[in-house]
């Protein structure tokens, strides 16, 4: 599904194909004068797996969950072993070229700058 944060806004909602056996993260996405930021839900991923990526206009979020680590015979699982997917469009006031992107304690973080003709300016009066 691709998301569409707001009808004029930077990013878009939109419906998708998802891969198979994908979760969709959870988001919350912030506005302010010069970017949006996208905050994603992602916890135990391989960080080698993580994949960011633009094409025509389609932000592009998929990650594998690490399925390793874990020493011993599980008494019980309860966390899922579907990968994370989720789409974002790009609306006109984000600039695709100053997007990036960071992963910290489970939280992947998207740093998108608007373009510059997008930002408020101050007109002086005389």
């Amino acid at each position: 599904m691709f998301e569409q944060l707001f009808f004029t806004r930077p990013m878009q909602m939109v419906q998708t194909e998802e891969p198979a056996q994908a979760v969709r993260p959870k988001a919350d996405a912030v506005e302010s004068e010069k970017e949006v930021r996208v905050y994603l839900e992602m916890p135990n991923i391989d960080r080698e797996s993580l994949k960011v990526a633009v094409k025509d206009g389609i932000l592009t979020v998929e990650a594998r969950r690490n399925q390793n680590g874990k020493n011993g015979n599980y008494l019980f699982k309860e966390t899922s072993q579907q990968n994370y997917f989720r789409n974002f469009e790009l609306g006109e006031n984000l600039d695709p070229e100053k997007i990036s992107a960071r992963y910290h304690n489970g939280i992947l973080t998207l740093i998108c700058q608007k373009k510059e003709k997008a930002l408020p300016r101050t007109i002086q009066v005389n």
